[in-house]
């Protein structure tokens, strides 16, 4: 088992816009874009065995204190020098 524990700070969301906000589990393959931006993880979120979250760059994704992001499947983040992937 991957574990990835991400202690991601609150930074209050009021300047960066409306939030798509993440409270599934991973069950089949996901991407995450930044046309979906920005992605709030309120509470712990688990990628099962067999799924993969790619995470595209330009994405940025924002999480409550302490939040988990238990990965058994695969995480893929494809962020580039001018348009990278944003985690907070």
């Amino acid at each position: 088992m991957k574990t990835l524990i991400l202690f991601l700070l609150w930074f209050g969301l009021s300047g960066i816009g409306i939030a798509q906000t993440v409270v599934y589990n991973i069950h089949k393959d996901t991407v995450w874009t930044k046309d979906g931006n920005p992605y709030l993880l309120n509470s712990n979120i688990r990628i099962d065995s067999g799924a993969t979250l790619t995470i595209q760059s330009g994405t940025r994704v924002f999480g409550n204190k302490n939040v988990l992001l238990t990965v058994f499947g695969k995480v893929k983040i494809s962020g580039e020098n001018a348009d990278s992937v944003h985690f907070s």
